[in-house]
């Protein structure tokens, strides 16, 4: 078929491979000079298993997977600094990942989880401390550490190689927001 002397079904096939061919590039773009550099630098410290990318609306989540016994609070501060810093803007949530679930640390948590809220709610957090402290001597733990910023506490728990890490962000307003669970190891 023809129209004013070129023929549509060549147009139409020319059209349909530049417009696969825009989105091709600029899906490579995507990968190789956004997401293959963050990862490849969040994957650089030592404490990082694993590390992907999705996309959230127009926003970049990372799902992270951190290695038992480690610095929590640091090498989650470490991986929101290179987020901020390659995503500006574009920075979305770091997903705490956590493949295996261990129980015990499970339910160790659970129990936790009260006096954890507990403080937030009521800004007590030397009385939450004490809490988690008289909690936790029960349990034969490797390893715990809670920490408390402006923005969340970070929690670390380890027993046999294995860890629970969690990070519940609050603010003034005291509102909380569960980011992670289960364990890793």
């Amino acid at each position: 078929m023809e129209f004013k002397g070129f023929k549509l079904n060549i147009i139409i096939l020319v059209i349909v491979i530049i417009l696969g061919l825009f989105f091709s590039a600029q899906y490579l773009f995507k990968i190789y000079n956004v997401e293959k550099p963050i990862k490849n630098e969040i994957l650089a410290l030592e404490e990082i298993k694993d590390v992907s990318i999705v996309d959230n609306n127009d926003k970049k989540d990372l799902i992270v997977d951190f290695h038992p016994g480690i610095d929590f609070h640091k090498t989650y501060q470490d991986v929101n600094q290179i987020m901020q810093e390659k995503l500006g803007s574009k920075s979305g949530k770091i997903i705490i990942s956590n493949y295996q679930r261990n129980e015990t640390l499970d339910n160790i948590y659970y129990k936790l989880h009260y006096a954890i809220y507990q403080g937030i709610n009521t800004g007590y957090f030397v009385e939450m401390e004490k809490n988690v402290e008289s909690i936790i001597s029960k349990d034969e733990l490797d390893n715990h550490k809670i920490w408390v910023d402006n923005e969340a506490i970070y929690i670390q728990l380890d027993k046999n190689k294995q860890s629970l890490y969690k990070r519940i962000s609050y603010s003034n307003s005291k509102t909380v927001e569960l980011e992670g669970g289960g364990s890793v190891g």
